[in-house]
């Protein structure tokens, strides 16, 4: 098989099917999914990031965008809660919204 670009409908349904094997679930997949799960059955319809980076137990120091960008790209794309802004009393804390 060549490149994509001179590949037939069926090598690319082949290479899509083959490709869609490799996929990787990440480890704290698994956990964040608990929390957000008990969270929601609590009534917590928003939760701050900050809540779940303490349930992993990264420290202070270790807290940065990279990790704040793989949390959130689990939950909004395995877990189906959206990023949000809450503003109350001038709290500019991310939050994780959930939507059905």
């Amino acid at each position: 098989m060549g490149s994509l670009d001179h590949a037939t409908e069926e090598e690319r349904v082949a290479i899509a099917k083959r490709n869609n094997n490799q996929q990787q679930i990440d480890p704290w997949e698994s956990t964040i999914e608990a929390i957000l799960d008990i969270s929601r059955r609590a009534g917590n319809l928003a939760l701050a990031l900050n809540f779940i980076l303490d349930h992993l137990k990264i420290p202070q120091p270790k807290q940065n965008n990279g990790i704040a960008y793989r949390i959130r790209s689990i939950n909004e794309n395995r877990m189906h809660w959206q990023k949000a802004r809450r503003r109350p009393a001038m709290d500019l804390q991310q939050s994780l919204i959930f939507t059905t």
